[in-house]
């Protein structure tokens, strides 16, 4: 690469598509560049090849935009009379290498660019930058692997500036996952009122870690192709952490002992579906057997529960004895670590007592009236979502600040909000001073007081017992974010799980089987 020092015109130099960046022209450090040039010009030249009449930029670009927006004619450069795609690369990126504010997006981008110039040889970049073949990787798969959503923050700064601090760890984090997860994160810190700035990379991993189940710890063969014939097996399936070990292990090990599963509602799916087997396996050989869960599953899980296996005994309606106890009935777990398991129950609640052991039949008035508890339990936690996803914007009373004053000033602050302990006084003194200050105030108002309405919506008792309070709070809090409570249950109402039984109308008023009603009437008419 024989090359010369000249001072050449800026008006002949045009940018390599390889280099273009987003530069931001308010930035501090670009104004910093601006004035330096302006008192003593250009210390370090501009890299560029030769192009016809004209010459492509290599590197130096902020330099070269400083230049343009101090109306220079000219500029100091290295002129190489011919530079190969490959050479131009590597100038680049070394280049790039001593910049002090160099985003992992750029970052990314460079080695996804030395990728597709290479044919995707990650070793043999990896050997010509010095760098290991899984570090070219990762930043490869960034560039290659955020949707729409989050590329288009890191591309373009200015649409959310709040993540431009996130580090290459952060970006992995996220690039890694399938395109519903990352989704799902991008909502959960997508809202004005987040503070992402704030999240540490180890914070996001231990979020996403949620979303994950370790496939040591299914219950399923991990071959087993029949479970969901459409998902295919576990042990093959893409959407797993072992597909691309070198994204998320440091070691052949940990990618055996860790392998994790990426998709949360195929999980459900066959978790549900696995349940499915396990009772009708069991049932071959206890027909009456019954179904109980250890432990409280909520939302997605309760209703994947009952999807599959339909309605259960919680841990409140049984409890667990001998096989050979009086009225112990076969039952198996469909909820935690002994999911599947074959026990033994006898039934605590007044419902149970129909048929196998002496007892009082539960009414069928006292039934509904449990029905509609269980109902209003799942209302608390589908309104606690919806609660916790709202905004001062959502809020639907007349006068906001008056009312949401009087909200906090009447049931408290359980606790302060987490993504405001950075806020201080000079943070409020320019709150006051912003035009759309009060709206943001409104906002920080509405977050602190949220916490306060999730403890409101909490109900940790029998489901079978929501107490009526709850319920009466829950409409208030409901009308509150413009939502219908009544509304909430009637489509609970009608979910699997949910519905009246239909047995249910083969029953008394006293919940005795009309059947049995009818023998005793028989009875009495021959004594008589």
């Amino acid at each position: 690469m024989t090359a010369t020092y000249q001072e050449i015109p800026l008006k002949d130099i045009v940018l390599s598509g390889d280099n273009q960046r987003n530069i931001n022209v308010k930035d501090e450090r670009f104004l910093e560049l601006k004035a330096s040039i302006e008192a003593g010009g250009v210390r370090v030249p501009i890299i560029v090849h030769k192009n016809g009449k004209g010459f492509v930029l290599s590197a130096g670009e902020r330099r070269y935009q400083a230049c343009n927006a101090l109306g220079l004619k000219t500029i100091p450069a290295v002129v190489h009379e011919k530079l190969e795609d490959e050479d131009a690369l590597d100038v680049m990126y070394i280049e790039n290498q001593f910049r002090d504010n160099l985003k992992p997006w750029e970052e990314a981008m460079q080695v996804m660019q030395y990728m597709d110039r290479l044919g995707g040889d990650a070793k043999r970049i990896a050997a010509k930058i010095g760098k290991s073949e899984g570090w070219v990787r990762k930043r490869a798969y960034i560039a290659t692997g955020l949707v729409k959503s989050w590329k288009n923050i890191f591309v373009n700064p200015n649409v959310d500036p709040r993540f431009q601090s996130w580090t290459l760890s952060h970006l992995l984090q996220i690039a890694r996952l399938p395109g519903h997860l990352q989704e799902q994160v991008y909502e959960q810190y997508r809202p004005n009122w987040m503070r992402p700035q704030s999240v540490s990379a180890e914070e996001l991993n231990e979020n996403i870690a949620a979303m994950m189940h370790l496939l040591s710890k299914c219950k399923w063969n991990l071959d087993d192709e029949t479970l969901c014939p459409k998902a295919g097996a576990c042990s093959t399936c893409t959407q797993r952490t072992g597909h691309q070990p070198m994204l998320w292990y440091d070691s052949d090990d940990q990618a055996q002992a860790g392998d994790e599963c990426l998709d949360p509602e195929c999980w459900r799916a066959k978790q549900g579906a696995w349940l499915a087997r396990r009772a009708k396996e069991l049932r071959e050989n206890h027909p009456k057997l019954i179904l109980v869960a250890k432990g409280y599953p909520q939302g997605h899980e309760a209703e994947a529960i009952a999807k599959n296996v339909g309605t259960y005994l919680s841990d409140w309606d049984y409890k667990v004895v001998g096989k050979s106890a009086r009225g112990a009935e076969p039952a198996m777990y469909v909820y935690g670590k002994s999911a599947g398991q074959l026990t033994y129950i006898q039934r605590t609640s007044r419902e149970s007592t129909v048929g196998k052991f002496k007892g009082v039949s539960t009414p069928l008035k006292e039934r509904r009236a449990q029905l509609n508890a269980k109902r209003w339990a799942q209302v608390l936690i589908d309104l606690k979502e919806k609660v916790e996803g709202s905004t001062s914007e959502d809020v639907t009373l007349e006068d906001k600040v008056t009312g949401l004053m009087g909200l906090v000033a009447c049931f408290g602050n359980s606790k302060r909000w987490s993504a405001n302990a950075a806020v201080n006084v000079k943070d409020i003194e320019k709150l006051m001073k912003a035009k759309n200050g009060q709206a943001k105030a409104l906002e920080m108002l509405w977050q602190s007081f949220i916490p306060t309405l999730r403890e409101m919506l909490t109900w940790s008792g029998p489901i079978t017992k929501t107490p009526i309070t709850l319920c009466e709070d829950a409409k208030w809090i409901a009308k509150l974010i413009g939502l219908g409570a009544i509304k909430m249950f009637e489509d609970v109402s009608q979910r699997k799980g949910f519905t009246e039984p239909k047995s249910w109308s083969t029953l008394n008023a006293d919940g005795t089987p009309k059947s049995e009603m009818h023998e005793k009437k028989k009875k009495k008419a021959l004594k008589d």
